[in-house]
């Protein structure tokens, strides 16, 4: 049996999403943005020359804070806790060669049948 060695030749992150701003931002200035992410795909692209670029598909998870300049700004993530819940766990799962729905649903029953000793554990966090 032969062994085929791919070569990666890029590493590149796609983050989508969005977040709710309280007020207005400078659009013609550059900011910087920062935020968790939840991987939630990685797919391979064939460069057509023996050569492949993994794309690393991702949406924020947390609330987003924009800087610029000396003003910070934190805008809200428009999603629920129970989304970001269910992306988060989808991404671990994924990560780990795993079936995100499947995975999320073994949790959650796990939770929720544990949710005094949870909400204990998280209390004393």
């Amino acid at each position: 049996m032969e062994l085929k060695i791919i070569k990666i030749n890029s590493n590149i992150l796609k983050i989508i999403g969005g977040a709710e701003l309280p007020c207005k931002i400078d659009d013609t200035n550059y900011a910087i943005i920062k935020g968790e992410i939840g991987v939630y795909e990685v797919s391979r692209k064939n460069n057509e020359n023996g050569s492949y670029d993994l794309i690393y598909k991702a949406k924020f998870t947390s609330n987003i804070e924009v800087e610029q300049g000396e003003k910070k700004i934190i805008a809200k993530n428009k999603n629920t806790k129970s989304q970001q819940m269910r992306r988060l766990l989808w991404a671990i799962a994924n990560s780990n060669g795993e079936d995100g729905d499947a995975y999320y649903d073994i949790i959650m029953d796990k939770i929720m049948v544990n949710i005094d000793e949870v909400i204990n554990y998280l209390k004393n966090k």
